[in-house]
């Protein structure tokens, strides 16, 4: 739940820059549409909740491992956008 978590966080924060930065017609047009609506945004938010509901049942070290595997996937996430620009 973690990694998906980071994953639809990293395509919602990456295409709503995108859509917020973008001065004129695109051809991701399509991406940036899908990937930064508002049910997008309604179902990252609502990972988000269950997430914290989740990890407030857990003990110290068990939260240690979400925020590792949290990480983790942000980093992979990171050499995933650097990608196009190399």
């Amino acid at each position: 739940f973690t990694v998906l978590y980071a994953e639809e966080k990293a395509y919602l924060d990456s295409w709503s820059f995108v859509k917020d930065n973008l001065k004129r017609r695109s051809l991701c047009e399509r991406f940036i549409d899908h990937w930064s609506n508002v049910r997008f945004k309604e179902y990252v938010q609502w990972l988000a909740k269950e997430l914290d509901s989740i990890a407030e049942q857990l003990s110290e070290k068990q939260k240690a491992h979400l925020e590792s595997l949290y990480r983790w996937t942000a980093e992979y996430e990171c050499l995933f956008w650097e990608m196009p620009y190399k």
